[in-house]
């Protein structure tokens, strides 16, 4: 594949290895691992102190994501067993599944939360009102 002889997937320098920002002049360095991490907390604390859905608590939830689950692993060993995706060593942890880092796969479940949890307050919040102006 022509993108893996690109130069800025080798090397620790390359920009696209991490998210890199200045702050107060100093560089900031932030890996896939961390920003996954953030996602997740976010999401989580979303879930049960703004829409308090608690997703997490149903068994709904639960069977959703056994359906996504397979199909997720089978998009990331797809796209990472034939170079389309390739990771940066230096940005993730390492431990992989189906191919892909565990990075993805939690960053995966974050979304899930976050749109189903969002998805069940929307709904929520137009049966109130639709409720109320009766």
């Amino acid at each position: 594949h022509p993108a893996r002889n690109h130069p800025y997937l080798r090397g620790s320098d390359a920009p696209e290895t991490t998210m890199a920002r200045s702050l107060c002049g100093r560089a900031l360095t932030v890996t896939y691992t961390e920003i996954t991490s953030l996602a997740l907390i976010i999401v989580v604390l979303v879930d049960i102190f703004v829409f308090k859905t608690s997703m997490l608590t149903t068994r709904g939830f639960w069977a959703s994501y056994g359906i996504v689950l397979p199909f997720q692993l089978l998009t990331n060993w797809w796209l990472t067993s034939n170079e389309i995706v390739i990771y940066s060593p230096d940005a993730i942890i390492g431990l992989r599944i189906a191919g892909a880092p565990i990075e993805d796969l939690l960053f995966g479940f974050a979304m899930m939360v976050g749109f189903v949890s969002f998805w069940v307050y929307r709904n929520e919040m137009r049966a109130a009102i639709a409720s109320e102006s009766r």
